[in-house]
């Protein structure tokens, strides 16, 4: 939450409150010009008003380096 609302993250274009490989594939979709039910405005993830391959690239990785600082990240099992 950011001041009482929600935070979605920019790229979380299917507004499940994370980005993974869903999002990736959606904003393909949209780029190839199929009607998909998504927030064109969160697919935008380079901010320069079209949905593309930058978008497409940036969202994934970002995905990726996500992933990756996830799996460096210390197990707190004992």
């Amino acid at each position: 939450e950011v001041n009482g609302d929600p935070y979605i993250p920019l790229g979380d274009v299917n507004g499940d409150g994370k980005i993974n490989l869903r999002d990736v594939i959606l904003v393909i979709r949209v780029s190839l010009e199929y009607d998909e039910k998504i927030d064109r405005e969160m697919a935008d993830v380079n901010l320069d008003e079209k949905i593309d391959m930058k978008d497409i690239l940036l969202l994934y990785v970002s995905l990726l380096m996500m992933k990756s600082f996830t799996a460096r990240q210390p197990s707190c099992r004992k």
